[in-house]
């Protein structure tokens, strides 16, 4: 898939040369700042349609990532006109939340050791030493 043929100018090109270092940037936000279980397609796909099934929540998310990255409606409107691209697209953004989810749970079970109680009856609760 390459973004690039799109002409858009706020396109940016990543290391391949794709154009999608912008939306993979809005992907990696997503499960931080929009859900972290949220299902992109459907909601993207939600607010292409614009229709009346789409419940509250939905047209949320779905407002909530337009607003981190507003020149997405006018991509997504283009590709809208090809299913097979809008799925590539969505295909990478899911890869890309995933990961994103992924890197970060793994984070957090690095760190949580750090602040595992060694004495379970003590109430307060600190940090381990990293030297010990």
């Amino acid at each position: 898939m390459n973004f690039s043929n799109l002409h858009y100018p706020w396109s940016k090109k990543n290391k391949n040369g794709d154009g999608l270092e912008v939306y993979t940037n809005l992907a990696q936000w997503i499960p931080l700042s929009v859900d972290p279980f949220i299902d992109i397609g459907y909601v993207l796909l939600a607010g292409i349609d614009q229709n009346d099934d789409c419940d509250d929540a939905t047209w949320g998310l779905y407002n909530m990532i337009i607003s981190i990255q507003p020149k997405l409606e006018d991509v997504l409107e283009a590709l809208s006109e090809d299913l097979s691209e809008l799925q590539q697209f969505t295909k990478h953004l899911r890869k890309t939340i995933n990961s994103a989810k992924t890197n970060d749970t793994s984070s957090l079970k690095a760190a949580i050791s750090q602040y595992v109680k060694e004495d379970p009856n003590n109430t307060i609760m600190l940090p381990k030493n990293k030297s010990s």
